[in-house]
């Protein structure tokens, strides 16, 4: 029998990964509006020294949320991004 992953919302792990990143001077952005949809995806990555976009800014870079938590150590394997419940 197949164990049921923990449920972590995107908003929840926005804050994860945003915490982890502060020490490296970097933030993860969600866009708002139309361009969410955009061929870059919904995410940008921010230098916060140089105020510059420095990952999610075309399709070339765009920013898969899932992997780059794994990557990071914010989200574990027996986790799972849940659509928020607002």
């Amino acid at each position: 029998m197949m164990q049921a992953k923990a449920p972590v919302t995107e908003r929840a792990l926005l804050a994860r990964i945003n915490r982890k990143l502060k020490t490296e001077g970097r933030v993860l952005k969600v866009k708002r509006g139309n361009w969410r949809n955009d061929i870059s995806g919904p995410y940008y990555l921010v230098d916060v020294k140089n105020n510059s976009v420095i990952a999610g800014a075309s399709a070339h870079n765009r920013i898969d949320l899932e992997k780059f938590a794994r990557k990071l150590g914010t989200l574990e394997e027996y986790e799972e991004i849940v659509e928020s419940e607002e």
